[in-house]
């Protein structure tokens, strides 16, 4: 096999790859441990994989920025509506921490809302809110602050976002 190498990124790999430009490379990858893929980097004489450096910039720069607005939002929407005049910040943060077993196939193996948004697991939120829903004593008595209509306009939120990314 053989890899195409455009400015020190493999472009290409196959049999027989063919030279486009005068400044392309043609590496024969046969026995590389472990085998070279495309996208990955030529790193003196070793090919290395930064799809780990790539997603760290994406995370700074899309889905960190966007999860730190999403709970700055929430935070001013919920002090605006008067969440700490009503004695309701505590009852609201352990809404957000509450920890839900959402998948039958892992027991005992639970998550939660702010720590979905914490690590970036946005595709795991519309599930919660799902379950949110359907389970309304998880946020009861926490009306406006928490309310289906908020929570379905999380999720669309997110989901939105989602289709964007």
């Amino acid at each position: 096999m053989e890899a195409l190498v455009r400015d020190l990124r493999i472009i290409q790999i196959a049999e027989t790859v063919t030279r486009e430009f005068d400044s392309d490379l043609i590496f024969n990858i046969d026995g590389m441990t472990p085998t070279p893929q495309v996208s990955w980097v030529l790193n003196g004489t070793e090919f290395v994989s930064d799809l780990a450096e790539r997603i760290a910039v994406d995370l700074d720069n899309r889905i960190d920025p966007w999860v730190v607005n999403f709970l700055k939002k929430t935070r001013a929407e919920n002090i605006a509506m008067g969440i700490t005049q009503a004695g309701k910040t505590f009852e609201a943060q352990a809404f957000f921490e509450l920890p839900v077993e959402l998948n039958p196939l892992l027991p005992g193996k639970r998550i939660s809302m702010l720590g979905a948004l914490f690590t970036g697991s946005l595709t795991l939120i519309p599930a919660l809110i799902d379950y949110y829903i359907a389970n309304p004593e998880t946020f009861d008595g926490l009306h406006p602050f928490v309310s289906v209509e908020r929570l379905n306009s999380w999720k669309l939120e997110v989901i939105t976002f989602l289709s964007e990314v």
